[in-house]
């Protein structure tokens, strides 16, 4: 599962990756930014910070 980083003016500024248990954040540049227990808690960071995740088919 991989979703993309989307900020308000609807341009990706990264992905969010499920690597073993956890969901990794990374960054437009590719590095790590942050990880996460569940996708739930990623949601919710990334929300307050005024981005969204958006599902890559």
């Amino acid at each position: 599962m991989e979703y993309k980083i989307i900020n308000g003016l609807g341009m990706q500024q990264g992905t969010v990756k499920k690597v073993g248990g956890k969901w990794i954040a990374y960054g437009r540049n590719g590095n790590k930014f942050r990880e996460f227990e569940n996708l739930r808690f990623a949601q919710n960071y990334l929300k307050s910070l005024g981005y969204i995740l958006e599902s890559i088919a």
